[in-house]
């Protein structure tokens, strides 16, 4: 009897958050759709967002973790892929990350365009930067 109850509690609460996993899950689907039409091939981001974006694109959008802040690659032939990639967008973790970016290419004299899509997109740069320009004093370490 008490493992029916276990079951049937476990059973409900999984019922529960599958509505908000589906609707994550279309989230995370139109963001990668966007910046398929927006021509993104590559990008340098975060770890759990390149993650994701490499696994719902089938990988016709190659992300690496080099951005960060979690910069833990753990299939290094993204990170290759994107280092020789002719251009790259960055995609930024939250607003505020963004904004820390644009100033930085500013400063580098490069122009690009802003998406603000599920997490803002930085893109058509003038020039391909990497993340060792935007942050000199950083290492970047595969790892």
């Amino acid at each position: 009897m008490v493992l029916a109850v276990v079951i049937a509690t476990g059973a409900l609460a999984s019922l529960a958050q599958a509505g908000g996993a589906r609707d994550a899950d279309r989230q995370w689907r139109a963001f990668v759709r966007g910046l398929q039409a927006d021509g993104v091939r590559a990008c340098y981001t975060d770890f759990y967002l390149a993650t994701k974006i490499n696994f719902l694109s089938g990988e016709s959008v190659t992300c690496s973790a080099k951005l960060g802040p979690t910069t833990t690659e753990y299939f290094f032939r993204f990170r290759e892929a994107v280092d020789a990639a002719p251009e790259a967008a960055l995609i930024a973790v939250n607003q505020a990350a963004a904004d820390k970016l644009e100033r930085r290419l500013e400063r580098l004299g490069v122009t690009y365009e802003r998406r603000d899509l599920m997490k803002p997109v930085l893109f058509r740069l003038s020039r391909k930067v990497g993340p060792e320009e935007l942050f000199p004093d950083r290492a970047f370490p595969l790892r």
